[in-house]
């Protein structure tokens, strides 16, 4: 236990303090320090509140800030999860595929913007090159990566939503 403070209580009558005076004043002691590291628990239970507050703002800036300059960028930028979600499609992608950001965000790649014959194919030459055979799937893009330490750089077909092709 730790000394937290002092309590004192002042009688008008000290000699006839009894036993059943002695556990009020205990128990009132008692009371006390509860209260005491209640009000200390809250105070850094509303300093973890407002620092998680500050940690959310300041996150939320960045992920706008970011959001700018992926919009503002002059190339198209996608990017996923590593199960091929798209997280996000910048306004130059946008251009490109003419396809709109929520039309996309949320969905799976490659399923939506590739040409499914070219990921087939591509997962052939990974089949005969990788020590682990994959499906073709978003895993293409990503096995030489995942499985060797290596980048895996190849020229894609995107589908528009129109229906044309962009190389």
């Amino acid at each position: 236990d730790q000394l937290i403070g002092v309590l004192d209580v002042q009688d008008n009558h000290p000699d006839r303090f009894n036993a059943q005076q002695a556990q009020v004043q205990e128990t009132l002691a008692n009371q006390i320090a509860v209260a005491i590291e209640n009000a200390r628990a809250f105070q850094r239970i509303e300093s973890t509140q407002a620092e998680l507050l500050q940690s959310q703002t300041l996150m939320a800036d960045l992920a706008q800030f970011q959001s700018a300059i992926l919009d503002n960028a002059e190339y198209s930028i996608i990017s996923t999860t590593t199960d091929g979600t798209i997280t996000s499609f910048n306004r130059s992608a946008e251009k490109m595929l003419g396809y709109a950001a929520e039309e996309v965000v949320n969905k799976t790649s490659p399923a939506i913007l590739h040409d499914l014959d070219e990921v087939v194919a591509r997962t052939q030459a990974l089949n005969a090159e990788l020590p682990e055979a994959i499906e073709p799937g978003f895993v293409t893009f990503i096995a030489k990566a995942k499985l060797t330490g290596q980048a895996d750089v190849n020229e894609w077909t995107y589908n528009r939503k129109d229906g044309d092709r962009k190389s």
